[in-house]
C-alpha cells in the first residue's frame, strides 16, 4: 500500500513537470531564438520519456505439493510451497494441517520456494486429510496472499490381529 502511494505521488509529480514544461514552451515569444526553442523541446521530450513504474497490486498465489501424498506408519514427507513471487513472513502458524504437523519451514531462494516436513498423526485409519495455507502471508509489495490447499492420505493405525477358534478349549 505504501509503495502504491509513493508511485502515485511520483507519477503525479512527473505529469506536473510535463505540464509545467509545456506551458513554458507555449509562453515563449514568437521571435525567440530557434536554438532556445529547440532546447526547450528537447528537454520536454526528455520529460515525456520518463516512465513511472506501475505499482505491484497483484496478490501472490501458492501451490502446495508433497513428495509422497499417501503416508503410513513411521513416514514423513517433504512439502514444497511454490509462490508466484517472493513472500515474506511465512510461518508454520500460517498453515492448518488435518491429522498431522509441519516442521522445519525454510526457503533456500529468499522467499519464492519454501519447504517443510509433514509428519502425520499416529493412529489414523485411512483418512483423507489436507494442508491449508491461509491468506496471512504477504509479497514484497505488501499484497496479501491467497489461500492454497493440498490433499493427502494417512494410514498410520497399526493393524490388529484377531484370533478365533471354533473349539472352546485349545491346548
Amino acid at each position: 500500500a505504501e509503495e502504491v502511494a509513493t508511485l502515485a505521488a511520483q507519477d503525479k509529480a512527473v505529469l506536473a513537470a510535463k505540464a509545467k514544461a509545456q506551458a513554458a514552451v507555449d509562453k515563449l515569444p514568437t521571435d525567440t531564438d530557434s536554438a532556445v526553442v529547440n532546447d526547450f523541446n528537447t528537454r520536454l521530450d526528455a520529460v515525456d520519456g520518463i516512465e513511472v513504474p506501475e505499482a505491484d497490486t497483484t496478490q501472490p498465489t501458492a501451490t502446495i505439493t508433497l513428495t509422497d501424498d499417501s503416508l503410513t506408519i513411521g513416514e514423513t514427507t517433504e512439502v514444497t510451497i511454490l509462490f508466484s513471487e517472493k513472500v515474506t513472513g511465512l510461518e508454520l502458524a500460517d498453515f492448518t494441517v488435518e491429522n498431522g504437523k509441519l516442521s522445519n519451514l525454510s526457503s533456500s531462494d529468499n522467499g519464492k520456494t519454501w519447504t517443510a516436513t509433514l509428519m502425520p498423526d499416529s493412529g489414523i485409519d485411512n483418512v483423507a486429510s489436507t494442508i491449508k495455507l491461509g491468506n496471512t502471508y504477504f509479497d514484497l509489495a505488501d499484497n496479501q496472499g491467497t489461500e492454497a490447499t493440498q490433499s493427502f492420505n494417512i494410514d498410520t493405525k497399526a493393524p490388529t490381529l484377531i484370533i478365533s477358534s471354533e473349539k472352546e478349549n485349545v491346548n
